[in-house]
């Protein structure tokens, strides 16, 4: 898991991140904004998205990206992973 991004997606950032760094794995809508690696022109693009976002979309953002860090909270992993565990038994 990109650490840094759960981090950052907690705090309520604009995340922009690559499809190499394990983001799609947490990121599943517009909660942070994913460009494919190595292609400098999309980070780029995603990059001035970012910083030019009018602020009721940036508060939407925000918003979505704590949900989803929130998710990968130590209590809520350790219940999901006790809970498979438990029902696979």
């Amino acid at each position: 898991l990109p650490v840094v991004l759960l981090e950052a997606l907690a705090a309520g950032r604009i995340c922009v991140a690559t499809d190499a760094s394990g983001a799609p794995d947490i990121v599943q809508g517009d909660e942070a904004l994913i460009v494919p690696q190595q292609d400098a022109h999309a980070l780029g693009t995603a990059i001035a998205h970012a910083v030019r976002m009018p602020e009721p979309q940036r508060r939407a953002m925000s918003d979505g990206a704590r949900e989803i860090a929130r998710r990968f909270d130590w209590d809520t992993v350790a219940r999901d992973h006790a809970h498979h565990l438990l029902s696979a038994a």
